[in-house]
Order: C-alpha cells, then sequence, then structure tokens
C-alpha cells in the first residue's frame, strides 16, 4: 500500500465528507493528542467539520492534557495517518490532489 496522506497537515486539504470519515474511526484521546502538535490549518479544518459539541470538547480534552512528549504526538499523528491511507485504500476517504506534493 502507498501512503497517499505523508504528513498531517495533507489532512487540511480533505474535503469535508472524507474528513467526517476519517474523525469517525478515530479516538477522542488520540485526535486531541495529535492536535496539539498540529498547524493551525489542520486545527482549524477539523473544527470546521465537526459538531460545535465536538469541537468544545475536544479542545477541553487539548487543554486538560498534560504537555506530551514530541513522540507521543508523532505517534498519534503517525496512526491518524495509517488510518486515513486504510480508509483511502477502502474507497471511503478522497485523497486531497495536492496530498504529498
Amino acid at each position: 500500500m502507498r501512503a497517499v496522506f505523508r504528513t498531517f497537515d495533507d489532512l487540511a486539504r480533505l474535503d469535508p465528507r472524507s474528513t467526517l470519515a476519517l474523525l469517525r474511526t478515530i479516538e477522542q484521546d488520540r485526535l486531541a493528542l495529535a492536535l496539539t502538535g498540529a498547524s493551525a490549518a489542520v486545527r482549524a479544518h477539523v473544527f470546521r467539520n465537526v459538531a460545535q459539541t465536538t469541537a468544545r470538547l475536544l479542545q477541553e480534552a487539548m487543554q486538560d492534557l498534560a504537555p506530551p512528549s514530541y513522540r507521543e504526538v508523532d505517534g498519534a499523528q503517525g496512526a491518524i495517518l495509517a488510518q486515513a491511507d486504510q480508509l483511502h485504500e477502502l474507497g471511503l476517504v478522497k485523497a486531497p490532489a495536492d496530498a504529498g506534493a
């Protein structure tokens, strides 16, 4: 399987339907951890594509986390990228035209 999503920033270029398909498969704790090290563009994209209540809960979870290590954040982001690639292989997530560019 070829990795379509190479960096966490690639997720900011997903269409709304693909974003929701991916987010439904990610545990909230893992997503909150990954978002602590994400760019503002990725965080904004995620918060824009979830319900207000979910966005608020994610933001609270991010604030409640003890300062994570780079390894923890990188691991969470890597797991989400692997999930995005799996969903892409299944046809559930469309790769953005410029992903990995």
